[in-house]
């Protein structure tokens, strides 16, 4: 589950801890102990344009059987950012786009953007699905 993400995004030399989080929201989902931060303005662009919130793309980050990938590192702030295509728990399959924030006393992961995932994202998810049953 997260902790597998976890350990793979803190064996990364090039992740970055302790940004500063201004004009963040922080959320706690007391179940895995992880913080949640992301843009007000960018949560609000993101359900007008994609109709996903972010609260929902919270969600996705509890399946077990999610993919996930290091996407691009944007070298002037110094931040790794990733891919996920995972399953809400309302059983909505999503792509997110987020960043590992994680400090060595708070695991905080901040939300970039989510959407609903395409046909091809389906496809990966639901090969990746068949790969671990077998």
């Amino acid at each position: 589950m997260w902790t597998l993400l976890h350990s793979i995004f803190h064996s990364s030399p090039t992740v970055s801890r302790g940004l500063p989080l201004a004009r963040s929201v922080l959320y706690t989902d007391s179940y895995t102990s992880t913080v949640f931060t992301w843009d007000k303005e960018k949560a609000k662009r993101n359900l007008r344009t994609h109709r996903i919130a972010f609260e929902t793309a919270r969600e996705a980050f509890g399946d077990p059987f999610q993919v996930s990938i290091e996407n691009y590192c944007l070298e002037g702030e110094n931040e790794q950012r990733y891919a996920m295509i995972a399953m809400t728990g309302s059983m909505i399959l999503l792509f997110v786009g987020f960043a590992d924030r994680s400090s060595e006393e708070t695991e905080t992961i901040h939300i970039i953007s989510a959407k609903k995932a395409e046909r091809y994202e389906e496809q990966i998810y639901t090969a990746h699905l068949k790969n671990k049953n077998h």
